[in-house]
């Protein structure tokens, strides 16, 4: 995770090295640079669970995107032509690269959101997309905000393991309603973004709102797991 001074350091560098190995000098300040890709991300600590929810995250399927399962429950991804989301195992991911023992360590129990940002999504920030005015922690926490939300993060979610998730439901709308939407999450995990097209809109859309009227996902997990602590990021 860096701040707004690490940036400056970045780009001081980075004319260092720009000037010392290719004499090259950068063409005006980097605060006039346009920016047209950037990525942000955010590290939540989960402890023995990052599998947990990454494979409990698979489960939720948006519109007009893909959901998919790589790497043996390390990374799940939300992605179409213009956009790609994904939480993955950031730990995992350092042993892959060779990190240091201490990077190592510091990656333990770490589920990293990120979402890569193109033209399009910087312009509804900045519409001449500044590097002044991009590569700043306000910006990287409206783009965090605004993709979380998309996987309704923002309203702090429950996954439940499907004994639970069986008692919460029929405990609110009794036991025909809860075999209803029961079966519902069955069919969601087996047919995805398909069973958007095999459903009426308006009775899909019904479903997803039962289990958000009680705070739940449409989702089961192996066992009980926390919302995501994102206080920090939409406080």
């Amino acid at each position: 995770m860096i701040n707004d001074d690490d940036v400056i350091q970045f780009f001081q560098k980075l004319n260092s090295v720009l000037i010392s190995k290719f004499h090259a000098f950068a063409y005006g300040d980097f605060c006039d640079w346009k920016i047209s890709r950037m990525d942000v991300c955010w590290n939540f600590q989960v402890g023995g669970d990052v599998s947990d929810y990454i494979l409990a995250f698979s489960n939720i399927n948006l519109p007009r995107y893909t959901t998919s399962l790589y790497n043996k429950k390390e990374t799940v991804v939300w992605s179409n032509k213009s956009k790609r989301m994904q939480f993955y195992d950031k730990n995992s991911e350092v042993i892959a690269k060779n990190g240091s023992q201490s990077e190592v360590e510091l990656s333990r129990g770490l589920l990293r959101f990120k979402a890569n940002l193109g033209v399009k999504d910087l312009q509804t920030y900045v519409q001449d997309r500044n590097a002044s005015d991009l590569l700043k922690w306000r910006a990287a926490k409206y783009f965090l905000e605004k993709h979380l939300f998309k996987l309704k993060l923002d309203e702090h979610i429950l996954i439940n393991t499907k004994i639970n998730m069986m008692q919460t439901l029929i405990e609110a709308y009794g036991i025909t309603k809860a075999e209803s939407l029961l079966g519902f999450i069955e069919l969601n995990n087996a047919y995805g973004n398909t069973l958007k097209r095999m459903m009426t809109t308006s009775t899909y859309r019904r479903r997803v709102d039962d289990f958000s009227a009680l705070g739940l996902s449409p989702v089961i997990s192996e066992k009980v797991l926390s919302p995501l602590d994102i206080s920090q990021i939409v406080a």
